[in-house]
């Protein structure tokens, strides 16, 4: 079944309750919920459900009704990798996407045992933004790499896509 077809058949109360747990960003609990509370039989399959909540996710979107994502701080990072005890040996922005459009995540690679990435900053596209998710990411991971001292690595900051070399395959 079709998102929207989905949507339509669902009760008035469902929608809202699902509306409001994507509008504060509750994705997956919108899924649980969905699968619990539609009634349908056979139960709501978790990809009729991923379809589902992107679509809303969309519509709200559009309706401004999401919730802005919670800021993303230099300091902030810098706090999370000594509370995690982490030792970054470069930052790197990779890009992801959904229904709301490309998303900058702000990582910093780690050695051990072997170069992996730790996420410490989404920036979403949202209306309330002041500048573009890629300049964001841009200027807070560059002054992250900088006051770690390691090497910044964005190589696609003009070309979103999910498939882009690494700073240890670079």
């Amino acid at each position: 079944m079709e998102p929207e077809e989905l949507w339509a058949v669902l009760s008035d109360e469902l929608r809202t309750e699902i509306d409001a747990l994507l509008a504060r960003n509750h994705f997956v609990r919108a899924i649980q919920v969905l699968r619990v509370k539609s009634g349908r039989t056979p139960v709501v399959d978790i990809n009729e459900g991923k379809g589902l909540v992107g679509y809303r996710t969309g519509v709200l979107h559009e309706c401004d009704l999401l919730e802005p994502p919670p800021e993303s701080t230099v300091d902030g990072m810098l706090a999370e990798l000594t509370e995690r005890g982490l030792t970054p040996v470069a930052v790197e922005i990779t890009w992801d996407g959904d229904s709301r459009g490309w998303q900058a995540e702000l990582d910093v690679v780690v050695a051990h045992p072997h170069h992996h990435l730790v996420a410490l900053g989404r920036f979403v596209p949202h209306l309330s933004r002041t500048q573009p998710v890629r300049d964001e990411a841009m200027w807070k991971g560059q002054e992250l790499a900088d006051r770690l001292g390691v090497p910044f690595h964005f190589p696609l900051p003009d070309a979103p896509d999910i498939d882009q070399p690494h700073w240890w395959e670079a």
